[in-house]
């Protein structure tokens, strides 16, 4: 994985747009926690400001390498980013997103646009809008994302073609199968989906386990049970953040990762 840091908006040419595919910028950016986010320096149309949130022109791939924070859009309203997920844009969609202040995060995007690119969203290949969806394989996504910048200095028909790949992988557009919205079920129980789509929707508030277990109309008990038989983490990890990265003990008031006792 590479560990280059910075961002870069490639030159569209009448080439560039002839071939339907191209790139409009790439980045990838280390947040340590506490750090002034976002960082300056980027064209007005794409600088991110908080408060107003933005929309952009391209079709844009969003994911977290390590770290957490959140991101609001219409359509999906507050919702936890961490690793594992991608955040996919098409153009237009209203969003801001910001790493969790005692946490820091590393962000990696890709920005693309071309005609092809809209021949997919009219035709529901590409979310017309916001989606988070769980990663198959980040490995393979980094991968791509690397190999888009070893070639990044200028738009080509191989830039297209690596872009496309990232996309793909984004998309799970793969042998591997198509990757779900987080919104969809996600276990083999329906009681555990309920509790976990409830989690992700109300982010934003201090919830705790007895307040899952009533929503989804079963005792505390036995809703960790189920999760214990069918998830890979319990409903107080599941309300937290994943294990997968270290978390500190205490996530700072106010964060979308508020937990109740």
């Amino acid at each position: 994985m590479s560990d280059w840091q910075g961002f870069s908006y490639p030159e569209v040419a009448a080439t560039d747009i002839a071939r339907e595919l191209y790139l409009t910028s790439l980045g990838r950016i280390l947040y340590p926690p506490a750090a002034v986010y976002p960082t300056p320096g980027h064209p007005p149309e794409y600088q991110l400001n908080q408060k107003s949130g933005r929309r952009l022109g391209d079709f844009t791939l969003l994911w977290i390498e390590q770290g957490a924070g959140h991101v609001q859009t219409a359509s999906t309203g507050r919702m936890p980013l961490q690793p594992g997920i991608v955040l996919l844009l098409p153009p237009g969609a209203w969003h801001r997103y910001r790493p969790d202040r005692a946490v820091g995060w590393v962000e990696r995007w890709v920005c693309v646009n071309g005609a092809y690119l809209h021949r997919l969203s009219s035709n529901n290949v590409f979310p017309t809008t916001p989606e988070l969806r769980l990663i198959q394989d980040r490995e393979a996504l980094n991968a791509a994302f690397d190999r888009i910048r070893a070639h990044s200095e200028r738009n080509s028909l191989l830039v297209s073609a690596l872009a496309l790949t990232a996309i793909a992988l984004a998309l799970g557009e793969t042998e591997m199968g198509q990757a779900r919205p987080i919104r969809e079920a996600v276990s083999c129980d329906g009681i555990v989906d309920a509790a976990i789509q409830f989690i992700w929707t109300n982010c934003h508030r201090a919830l705790g386990v007895n307040d899952i277990a009533k929503h989804v109309g079963i005792s505390r008990r036995m809703l960790e049970r189920r999760f214990a038989r069918t998830w890979s983490r319990s409903v107080a990890h599941e309300l937290v953040l994943p294990t997968s990265f270290p978390w500190p003990a205490c996530i700072v008031e106010g964060s979308c990762f508020r937990k109740k006792s």
